[in-house]
């Protein structure tokens, strides 16, 4: 009997070879297996559909990290390409008059330096607002910083015993400008 779906690296595991799956629960202590109860599923086909919308449904991007750089290569797993168009294509977006857009994609990976030039690290993820009006509220960065976005910080701070599962982070109102993927903090 079908009583939920998998998402998350453990489902992705079982899906490619059972002893995956056998390991990931092992490393994770089941802290990251991801379930969508069947009663949420509205409609099956080639897509399916869920009552409510994504954000109710805890899942990583680590799966399609997983998808398009692993899997493609394993026989039999199943991989298709999935074709996205770009958000350009998505939505005309036209910014209000003397904003600057700062993209994403040019945000993460960039330096982090202080007023006085001291390099601090890079940008490993962003943390947003969750209002209407999605904001920038602060910058990932520091040696937990690649576990917080592959969201796996929990289960490895558990596993090591480290004494903090958080990343470091540095609040958006400390960022003075951004330019040439770095960004530079306000003096203290």
């Amino acid at each position: 009997v079908l009583v939920a779906l998998l998402t998350g690296p453990q489902a992705l595991a079982g899906r490619v070879a059972r002893p995956l799956y056998t390991f990931f629960r092992w490393i994770f202590h089941d802290h990251f297996d991801h379930a969508i109860p069947i009663s949420e599923l509205a409609k099956v086909e080639l897509v399916l559909h869920l009552r409510n919308n994504a954000v109710n449904y805890p899942t990583g991007n680590i799966e399609r990290w997983l998808t398009d750089y692993i899997l493609r290569w394993i026989p039999g797993s199943g991989y298709k390409k999935i074709e996205t168009p770009e958000p350009e294509e998505l939505i005309e977006y036209k910014p209000a008059r003397g904003k600057h857009i700062i993209r994403l994609q040019e945000l993460l990976g960039s330096k982090i330096m202080t007023h006085d030039g001291r390099r601090v690290g890079h940008i490993f993820d962003l943390q947003v607002s969750h209002s209407p009006e999605y904001e920038v509220v602060s910058i990932v960065y520091g040696r937990l910083a690649m576990l917080y976005r592959m969201h796996v910080l929990h289960p490895f701070a558990h596993m090591l015993h480290l004494k903090s599962e958080q990343p470091e982070t540095i609040a958006w109102s400390q960022v003075a400008s951004f330019k040439d993927r770095r960004i530079t903090l306000k003096k203290p």
